[in-house]
């Protein structure tokens, strides 16, 4: 069951992510989203700024009705995971300096 301190890790990589996404250099010639850092921050703050509450809110809503409650995890968090992989997939080919997807 998930606990406190997945929210507390997602808070703090939330904070450093947005932090590192506003420092990336952008350039015209490499847009914002040729940068594997874009692909990955974005990826961890959907994924974590989506979960969050629901994450904290898990154990109470666990004690209220069990069934109820996996439907609605596995509902927020499948499509978030997608996003979450996907995204660290399309950042991880990015940093490939010849198999630059978005140039």
């Amino acid at each position: 069951m998930p606990a406190i301190n997945i929210d507390v890790e997602g808070l703090l990589l939330f904070v450093f992510y947005t932090h590192l996404l506003f420092y990336i250099d952008a350039d015209i010639i490499d847009p914002i989203y040729a940068h594997p850092d874009f692909w990955i921050s974005v990826g961890i703050m959907v994924f974590f700024g989506g979960v969050f509450v629901f994450l904290g809110l898990y154990p109470y809503l666990f004690n209220l009705d069990f069934d109820e409650t996996m439907k609605l995890f596995s509902l927020i968090t499948r499509p978030l995971n997608i996003f979450f992989y996907i995204s660290i997939i399309l950042g991880l080919i990015n940093s490939i300096p010849k198999w630059k997807f978005f140039r």
